[in-house]
């Protein structure tokens, strides 16, 4: 959910990770000890050090074993948080939501919360839904749960709802939410970019709505169809200014999927109003007038469409962002220009 947005950048490996490694693999004609042997620091140090090289397998071992051996240690909840990332990029989803389930279950503080939402995100994955739904509910009922948490919360319960078909809801709980955060804001300083992924699914929750919208000319009277454009025209602008909202919130990554969403909701409208038959009863003058109206309606569409992409990709490029939506606005930025003519 949360994590399928992050920017991605090339990071060099710390020298205290190559430093950390070269320990945890010294030789036993050095003294090494085996791993039944190891201290807790000795093992969050391997641990730290494989998650570092990309080595998920043995920081699994490393931590999950701190996290077995040592419980009362004050490194153990970390050591569960990195022992159930480690299986989480595995691919092996229930033992890493064993690992968050015994964080969150250490008590009350900021790593146990973050055991609570990696946990529900687990569930997530594993199609157990309604779980993952009461977890994150537990979470946005609390009273003593930071601003930026709750939203998150919130947002989180928000994409179960949008999978759901239940944007609706998920358009109540977010503006709700997002109210919140926004009283909060007025007591405390808070960072907007914490509020760009419930901007972001607003934006969801409103396309969705734009999409829902009828538009059938050649099923509906021309005053009934005029209110059809109309409430599209609407409801492309709510989920406009929404998508705008997130991608003014600061976060590169959100920016850029909200930035492509605005697009492609422009080439949406564009494509229905294509595909869509032309109104009964024309005569071959009444259809050329309509087909020449069309063709001016879905130019202006394109051209927008095709600034929202330039614009997103233009973004992407400074910021170093390459998320799921970058090439996906490449793709049609390329299908706008050729239909525009250009080259």
């Amino acid at each position: 959910m949360s994590g399928a947005l992050r920017a991605r950048r090339r990071l060099a490996p710390p020298l205290l990770a190559l430093a950390l490694a070269a320990c945890a693999h010294r030789g036993a004609g050095a003294g090494a000890a085996s791993p039944e042997e190891r201290s807790d620091v000795e093992l969050f140090a391997v641990g730290s050090a494989a998650a570092q090289a990309g080595d998920d397998a043995a920081a699994a071992e490393a931590f999950g074993r701190l996290a077995d051996v040592y419980p009362a240690s004050r490194r153990a909840p970390a050591a569960l948080r990195g022992a159930g990332l480690a299986e989480r990029r595995l691919g092996r989803l229930e033992p890493a939501l064993a690992r968050f389930q015994a964080l969150a279950a250490l008590g009350a503080g900021a790593e146990e919360d973050e055991g609570r939402f990696l946990a529900a995100e687990c569930l997530w994955r594993l199609g157990r839904s309604g779980e993952a739904r009461a977890l994150l509910d537990a979470l946005a009922a609390r009273a003593d749960l930071a601003p930026a948490l709750h939203l998150r919360a919130v947002t989180e319960g928000a994409v179960l709802d949008l999978e759901a078909g239940e944007a609706g809801r998920a358009r109540r709980a977010l503006q709700d939410g997002l109210a919140a955060f926004e009283r909060a804001g007025e007591r405390e300083r808070l960072e907007p970019a914490d509020a760009a992924q419930a901007r972001f699914y607003l934006g969801e929750a409103e396309r969705a709505r734009f999409l829902a919208a009828p538009l059938d000319p050649a099923g509906v009277a021309p005053d009934a169809l005029r209110a059809q454009l109309e409430e599209k025209a609407g409801l492309l602008l709510a989920a406009q200014e929404a998508y705008l909202a997130a991608m003014r919130a600061g976060h590169p990554g959100f920016a850029v999927a909200a930035g492509a969403r605005v697009g492609e909701l422009y080439d949406d409208l564009r494509r229905q109003l294509v595909e869509a038959p032309l109104p009964p009863g024309l005569d071959a003058q009444g259809e050329e007038a309509y087909r020449e109206a069309l063709r001016g309606e879905v130019r202006v569409l394109a051209e927008k469409a095709l600034v929202a992409y330039e614009e997103t990709l233009s973004a992407a490029r400074v910021a170093g962002v390459e998320n799921e939506f970058v090439p996906r606005a490449e793709e049609a930025l390329a299908r706008m220009r050729q239909e525009l003519g250009m080259r």
